[in-house]
């Protein structure tokens, strides 16, 4: 479980670098999805994927919202790297794998599957938005 952690630090470091992202923010950046993913591993066994997706993209942007407030990051900065960690595209890959070989009905539930994780993501983070955007400057 150890290495899943070092590795999302890891992967999250080279985001922020490939988007361009300050060094401190970096930093932040790999903390929040530490965070969000120990919360989206920690559920995985017990919970539906998008519930553990939604809570994943919640988490993601309380943090970036609380960093835009508190230190003036703009908001893609914190959002967008450990962001990309929930997106499903290896269940998507599988759809598609599915309907190449004519197996329908899985590569189907596979497509809602991926439907509902995605509507996660983008719902958490709308909460998250909702909760925390009250008196915010642009």
């Amino acid at each position: 479980m150890m290495e899943s952690y070092i590795l999302i630090f890891f992967i999250v470091i080279f985001l922020g670098i490939i988007f361009g992202v300050r060094d401190r923010e970096i930093l932040f950046c790999s903390l929040n999805a530490i965070i969000s993913q120990g919360a989206f591993l920690g559920m995985r066994a017990d919970f539906p994927l998008a519930l553990c997706t939604f809570t994943a993209s919640l988490l993601i942007g309380i943090f970036a919202y609380s960093r835009f407030k508190l230190a003036r990051v703009p908001l893609q900065v914190s959002v967008l790297p450990p962001m990309i960690l929930l997106v499903p595209g290896s269940i998507g890959y599988r759809m598609m794998e599915g309907f190449i070989a004519k197996d329908s009905i899985n590569a189907t539930t596979l497509g809602f599957e991926m439907l509902f994780a995605a509507s996660g993501i983008v719902f958490g983070g709308m909460l998250a938005e909702v909760l925390l955007f009250e008196d915010m400057e642009l």
